[in-house]
């Protein structure tokens, strides 16, 4: 129950005049995450490394464009799923509605900074790697002829397919092809990050993976929310309630694959006190500000205002989280860009195997192997756990509500998610891969 005094609060806060400043608050996260990235790469002695001597505009050019192509994708996705999940539509099936068709029009220019950063990131990358002097043909070979070079083509190419999409996204058709292009363009990210290189590269590539897809949705549908918070109007309400929802997942994926990552990269926990730990430290009190600030939106604005939703104190607190997220964006473009402490690969004399397994080479199969040899998978373990949880939390709320659920089918799935664990973390995905 919404107290008098809370309602009245919440009814005068929504009527105050909404002010968000889309210019302000771009320039403001924009600034904070390059500064965010400076910092952190003159702390790694990382933005003074560079194999070949090029130019200082070039040094400084890859970092700078890969946070303007972070934000900016983003950006997009929120956006992308501000308009497609978010917004009312309308009941003509093959036309948006006229918020959509707003949104819509802000992803499209957020689609094209994307595409213009990830272009300059691409360039300046592929310069760094072959010299000033390399030639065009080696500057193509290395665009198209290695994982890093060519990872990035093809996210300069989806997101100019994203900018093209959502220029002419006039239906839902259209609206879903534009965000699933988006989202693809997180898996060759996820796929050049340094701890994919590192051993137990299939988990870091995972974990990395889900850490990019709750961080963009998170990020970019806060920030999507904040910049057309008035063009929203009657809908403004009904879509931050289902972000709210979507947020606290985020959250989650951000800190379990968070933790995952660092140990991956940090190899031992010593190696906390290096500048690569201070900067993975940082972004843990950075998560947990936000976990905060999440919690108080949730449990204080959005329960207690009721139907009113409070636009001025929602507004402060979000432009505080975007601030905080852009500052741990920033970070993540640093550790992106610097060698961690612990080796990439761990010498042996199965070097080789380790480098193309990411985990030892085991012993030929026995019997016994088949139910004691184990490499655990956390993305497959993760989705089998809560596949299983939430079944049986459903089960739970159809047996307290008076239908029938027979007990033997909570046994069946139970055990169809533990052979799902086998079969990805046992012997058969061991053996399978080598």
């Amino acid at each position: 129950m919404v107290t008098t005094d809370a309602a009245d609060a919440s009814r005068r806060d929504a009527t105050r005049p909404l002010r968000s400043r889309p210019g302000l608050l771009i320039g403001g996260s924009l600034l904070i995450a390059v500064a965010a990235a400076v910092v952190g790469l003159r702390l790694t002695g990382s933005g003074a490394e560079q194999a070949f001597p090029v130019s200082t505009l070039i040094v400084w050019a890859r970092p700078i464009s890969g946070v303007v192509q972070n934000l900016t994708l983003a950006l997009t996705i929120g956006l992308l799923l501000l308009a497609a999940w978010a917004v009312p539509g309308t009941r003509r099936r093959k036309a948006l509605s006229s918020i959509q068709v707003t949104v819509m029009r802000a992803a499209s220019w957020s689609a094209a900074a994307w595409t213009v950063s990830a272009v300059v990131l691409t360039y300046t990358t592929i310069v760094d790697i072959v010299g000033p002097h390399g030639d065009a043909t080696a500057m193509l070979h290395v665009a198209f002829g290695t994982e890093a070079g060519s990872n990035l083509v093809v996210v300069s190419v989806l997101s100019l397919g994203t900018a093209v999409l959502c220029v002419c996204a006039r239906t839902p058709d259209l609206l879903g092809w534009a965000t699933g292009t988006a989202f693809v363009a997180l898996v060759p990210l996820a796929l050049s990050g340094h701890a994919s290189g590192s051993d137990d590269h299939s988990n870091a590539v995972n974990a990395l993976g889900v850490h990019l897809l709750s961080v963009t949705v998170w990020v970019g549908g806060l920030a999507a929310l904040v910049l057309l918070y008035r063009p929203l109007g009657d809908a403004r309400a009904v879509a931050v309630r289902r972000y709210s929802t979507l947020a606290g997942w985020c959250f989650a994926g951000v800190a379990v694959s968070g933790v995952i990552n660092s140990l991956i990269r940090l190899g031992d926990l010593q190696n906390l006190a290096t500048a690569y730990g201070l900067l993975i430290v940082v972004k843990a009190v950075a998560l947990a500000l936000l976990g905060i600030a999440g919690w108080f939106q949730r449990r204080r604005l959005l329960r207690r205002a009721g139907d009113a939703l409070p636009g001025r104190t929602f507004l402060a607190v979000a432009v505080s989280e975007i601030a905080v997220m852009s500052l741990a964006m920033g970070l993540s473009v640093a550790l992106a860009s610097s060698a961690p402490p612990a080796p990439p690969l761990a010498p042996g004399p199965d070097a080789a195997a380790r480098a193309l397994l990411g985990f030892p080479m085991p012993a030929p199969p026995a019997a016994e192997d088949w139910f004691t040899t184990w490499q655990i998978d956390v993305l497959w373990l993760a989705a089998a756990v809560v596949a299983a949880v939430w079944y049986l939390r459903c089960a739970h709320r159809l047996r307290r509500r008076g239908d029938h659920w027979p007990v033997v089918r909570d046994v069946v799935f139970v055990a169809g998610c533990a052979l799902l664990v086998w079969v990805t973390c046992g012997a058969p995905a061991v053996y399978g891969k080598t």
